[in-house]
């Protein structure tokens, strides 16, 4: 079911004239209409079911993942192949925690951490953040760009202008998707036409349930 529904959404996309590529390469673009898929579960079924459809596409992704280690996780050698493939490889923090409930000590260390971790294990600094559980304050964003992290995405629905200065890139929206196609088609089309989109800033939308969370940026 996986496989079918993000092939029929990475080609409506393409047919509304938007590029598939990564959050990070959406941000630094300066004209054209963009669109990310981004997943927050690294597990099987994002290498069983996802990977391969998007494979079929040659749509790359961006992965979120935290750096503790969890039952299901996606082991560091399969990050690395992904990356290979053309995949962007953020971070979820080192644990997955309401980021808001902590202190700033906490909330520092588990940002760096999972940088450090995540550089040391794959290579290349992470360059993208996602908040945990969506959850973020004037802290966490703090604490997200003295890391060196060059933006961060929110579960907030909807599509991203460039009107909020250099804050902008630390509140990516992500439009839900919620596993029925009918539904989340139509959402994509609305919100893709809702307004003029402006060039080289990536709107985002992220899914669940018959999709691991994922997302798209638009």
């Amino acid at each position: 079911m996986a496989r079918i529904y993000l092939q029929v959404l990475v080609r409506l996309l393409r047919f509304m004239s938007y590029r598939m590529t990564t959050v990070t390469d959406a941000l630094a673009a300066v004209d054209g209409r963009y669109a990310c898929l981004t997943f927050d579960v690294a597990d099987e079924h994002l290498l069983t079911e996802v990977l391969p459809a998007l494979d079929l596409l040659r749509t790359p992704g961006t992965l979120f993942v935290p750096t503790a280690p969890a039952e299901h996780q996606m082991a560091w050698g399969a990050l690395r192949a992904l990356a290979m493939k053309g995949w962007e490889i953020g971070s979820l923090g080192h644990e997955v925690a309401n980021l808001t409930e902590c202190s700033y000590i906490d909330q520092r260390r588990s940002v760096m951490q999972s940088k450090e971790l995540l550089t040391n294990h794959l290579g290349t600094q992470p360059k993208l953040f996602a908040y945990p559980f969506g959850a973020y304050d004037a802290t966490t964003v703090s604490c997200v760009r003295a890391a060196g992290f060059i933006g961060a995405v929110t579960l907030k629905p909807g599509r991203n202008d460039d009107d909020s200065g250099d804050q902008a890139p630390f509140h990516l929206r992500r439009l839900p998707l919620h596993g029925s196609l009918l539904r989340d088609l139509s959402g994509v089309i609305k919100t893709a036409y809702s307004s003029s989109l402006r060039s080289g800033v990536p709107a985002v939308v992220r899914s669940h349930e018959s999709v691991p969370s994922a997302g798209v940026g638009m």
